[in-house]
């Protein structure tokens, strides 16, 4: 038969069940199929708003100290876009993991969120335009590709921009940066990336 889906939550020692009235159906045909990949999408990004929420509360109510951290919300703002069966460097999800893996090496595992400004965004925007491809399969490692780093900074500035949405931020840094550490989209002759090209930058 079908099968209810609800969270699970085990906060400050007391677990609680939400019901979501979502419903997984026997996978008869392809329509039941689809239907469930949908519901899983519906589910998952209750459990992102979920843990945002609990995030924000904590943020809200405890000392600077102890506030969010910039890599644990941009992990719940990748949650929030993964899809059900997607792989670990597909879609949006895949690009912002991506994007936390970089900013973890240029070493900013214990940055709050609220200490994310103008200084900062100028500082990674230098780092992307002298970083290393760090793709292993790449024998030859040079830097990144332009568009590489307008990827990565664009999705900063996405993820940045939420962050003021849910209002864990007064204002976006990347929105007022000085124009010499602005990264302008590159041009193409194309107006499109294949996947293949898709999933080097992403993996890059």
């Amino acid at each position: 038969g079908n099968r209810s889906l609800y969270l699970d939550i085990y906060w400050k020692r007391h677990r609680s069940y939400h019901f979501l009235h979502l419903y997984l159906v026997p996978e008869h045909d392809h329509f039941c199929v689809q239907q469930n990949e949908e519901v899983m999408r519906q589910a998952i990004l209750a459990r992102a708003n979920a843990t945002i929420n609990l995030i924000k509360s904590v943020a809200d109510t405890q000392e600077p100290s102890t506030k969010l951290f910039l890599l644990d919300y941009m992990q719940s703002y990748a949650e929030a876009r993964k899809r059900p069966g997607q792989k670990p460097n597909d879609g949006r999800y895949g690009v912002v993991i991506t994007l936390k893996h970089q900013l973890e090496a240029f070493g900013v595992k214990d940055l709050l969120l609220s200490k994310v400004d103008v200084d900062f965004c100028c500082r990674f925007v230098t780092y992307l335009r002298n970083a290393k491809d760090r793709r292993l399969h790449i024998k030859d490692r040079g830097k990144l590709s332009d568009a590489t780093i307008y990827l990565r900074f664009a999705t900063l500035r996405s993820v940045l921009e939420e962050a003021k949405h849910d209002k864990l931020i007064d204002e976006n840094p990347m929105t007022c940066l000085p124009k010499a550490f602005h990264v302008q989209r590159p041009e193409s002759n194309r107006s499109f990336l294949t996947q293949k090209e898709l999933r080097h930058l992403m993996q890059s």
